[in-house]
């Protein structure tokens, strides 16, 4: 993790984690990569946050002012899923939301073996960009209401 005041220069704050998003909450910074999900008010200190799914890489993360979003993918030997090992027999979770700060976490899966490589909150609404092991020319478009 680094930190910088201007976006030009930056120092080294924290290291040791595969950390691959981070965001914003309003009040302190959530980072989160191959499972270790971590909270930090003032980007210096961490702290590790308890979560109920093991073994995801969270690769996105977004917030709006009521829920935290956390979305990503399993890794199988360094790799994700569909990439090279096929999927797992049980879709399993791939994302977190929870609505108090991380205190309590509910689990949602975006349609089978699609994985988030980032989120955003505007306009009301989480968007998700990703990809999935589809067939040449198709693609998909996933929202919420």
């Amino acid at each position: 993790i680094f930190t910088s005041p201007d976006g030009a220069v930056w120092d080294e704050m924290f290291r040791g984690e595969d950390l691959y998003t981070i965001v914003h909450d309003g009040s302190r910074f959530i980072a989160a990569g191959f499972s270790p999900v971590l909270s930090s008010f003032d980007g210096f200190n961490w702290t590790e946050m308890h979560t109920p799914v093991e073994g995801v890489d969270y690769l996105s993360a977004a917030a709006s002012a009521s829920a935290l979003v956390l979305a990503g993918g399993y890794p199988c030997s360094g790799l994700l899923y569909y990439a090279s090992c096929g999927t797992p027999e049980t879709l399993l979770p791939t994302g977190l939301i929870s609505t108090d700060g991380g205190m309590s976490w509910d689990l949602f899966l975006i349609d089978g073996e699609y994985q988030s490589r980032g989120l955003a909150f505007g306009n009301g609404q989480f968007v998700s960009v990703g990809q999935s092991p589809q067939f040449a020319g198709e693609g998909a478009i996933y929202t919420a209401d």
